[in-house]
């Protein structure tokens, strides 16, 4: 028989969704319908169906560890008649030490498989052990141990409350208004730092405002500097030429509308002179008596 957790790929602590998860996957793989009923896929597809119904199941999977574990073996045994599982005791030596004191824990529990203790983790099912307490300036700390019996799915539960003799009540006041100092310094690094800002932006506000006042003076200053150096220097050829034919044009377009205004009055003459001599022909044709 092959080890089942070896078929399933999978470790000894595997939780039951990875037992469910690989034999999915592997079935899908290794079924004979998927690989033309070949033997060898039938085959490796039944240890499959084996590993996971051996598996799956609770108290059948406490049993195959047993038969792989001697020690697990003679547990399972004592807990295969169905007992809860009993915390016999669970002491300490002392109830009140200071932080830096050694203390001794001492167990006992049956028809317990599984034993574990806050600050060892798992344990024999009875024992002793020397620690240091850790208790990071707590006035009490609480111990548990729980005892569990797989074959059950059963649990007890025991605790001891120890006193720290170290406790300091003024570092549990220190620490708060040590906090709200650092608060405070924040926020008013936070407003400092809001200040600075408005300040700097009015400050590049008024150089950018300075800079283009600046090149505006400067442009009309150019202007008027080009406008002075062109009247104090002598024209040039181009343009005394250039002068010349704008009042030449100038010239030519006065005239043409002087010549205009005499041709209006001569039209305007020789009309009221035919007007006139219509009038004296119309009287002489018709006199007033």
């Amino acid at each position: 028989m092959r080890e089942y957790y070896s078929v399933l790929g999978i470790n000894k602590n595997a939780s039951e969704s990875e037992i469910i998860s690989a034999y999915r996957k592997l079935s899908a793989k290794f079924h004979p319908d998927a690989n033309g009923n070949d033997p060898f896929f039938a085959e490796r597809y039944r240890e499959l169906q084996e590993a996971y119904n051996a598996l799956i199941n609770p108290s059948q999977r406490v049993a195959y560890d047993a038969s792989l574990d001697p020690k697990f073996a003679q547990t399972v045994e004592i807990i295969k008649d169905k007992e809860k599982p009993i915390i016999t005791f669970f002491e300490i030596s002392k109830k009140s030490i200071s932080e830096s004191e050694p203390v001794t824990l001492r167990w006992q529990t049956i028809h317990a498989s599984e034993i574990q203790i806050d600050l060892i983790g798992n344990v024999e099912t009875e024992g002793t052990k020397t620690l240091r307490i850790p208790f990071e300036n707590k006035e009490h700390l609480r111990i548990f141990i729980n005892a569990k019996n797989s074959f059950l799915n059963e649990t007890a539960s025991k605790f001891i409350d120890v006193k720290n003799k170290d406790f300091d009540e003024t570092k549990l006041v220190v620490l708060p208004k040590q906090e709200t100092i650092k608060e405070h310094r924040s926020s008013d690094k936070k407003v400092e730092n809001k200040v600075a800002a408005k300040a700097f932006q009015k400050e590049e506000q008024s150089k950018v405002a300075k800079e283009i006042k600046e090149k505006k003076s400067k442009t009309l200053e150019k202007k008027a500097e080009e406008s002075e150096k062109r009247k104090e220097r002598p024209l040039t050829k181009e343009e005394r030429l250039a002068g010349i034919t704008i009042a030449y044009e100038e010239e030519s377009v006065s005239k043409s509308f002087k010549k205009s205004d005499l041709y209006v009055y001569i039209v305007l003459i020789v009309l009221l002179v035919f007007v006139v001599m219509m009038l004296i022909f119309a009287y002489s044709l018709n006199p007033v008596v």
